[in-house]
């Protein structure tokens, strides 16, 4: 935890001050952080950092490659507790930055079941749901989604859309 925050704190001195862009892309992001790559963890804090800049519509923890009944949030807790202990510091740089209890809100968990045996009727999950819910309420801007685990939790908010609603509703959704 030590090493995440002098990290972070290091980090922060690279931050340019720059004013408010109401453009910023909308964007969730899919981590299977908490895995056996060290990589999570540095794109976590990577992506907090540029928090500022993004409008980040939601984290949805999800396995890449093999099934996981229920996802520890260790790891992204850790992350977020970090955050938390340097905001202030952050804030002094950027207003931009959201909140960390914002950040703990965005949190959500993705299929639980690795690769295509997690889509389908019955296989509805509070990450596809986020998903679902940030399109339908993004208008015309688009949603951004980066990838940094299964797509699976993608693949069900689709699978939903396309089973749940018109084809013209479909077609609208993207």
């Amino acid at each position: 935890m030590r090493g995440i925050m002098f990290g972070i704190l290091i980090m922060i001195t690279g931050i340019a001050v720059y004013g408010y862009n109401s453009d910023n892309p909308r964007l969730i992001v899919t981590t299977d952080i908490g895995g056996a790559d060290p990589d999570d963890m540095q794109s976590m804090l990577h992506l907090l950092l540029c928090s500022d800049r993004i409008n980040l519509l939601g984290i949805i923890n999800a396995p890449s490659w093999e099934n996981i009944p229920e996802l520890s949030k260790t790891k992204l807790d850790e992350v977020l507790d970090a955050y938390s202990q340097v905001y202030l510091s952050l804030k002094v740089h950027s207003s931009n930055y959201p909140h960390p209890e914002y950040l703990r809100s965005i949190v959500a968990v993705g299929q639980s079941k690795a690769h295509m045996n997690g889509v389908g009727d019955g296989y509805d999950s509070p990450g596809s749901e986020l998903i679902i819910e940030a399109v339908d309420n993004s208008g015309v801007e688009p949603v951004w989604i980066a990838a940094w685990s299964g797509m699976n939790t993608l693949a069900q908010a689709i699978y939903k859309v396309k089973n749940t609603r018109t084809d013209s509703e479909f077609n609208s959704f993207f």
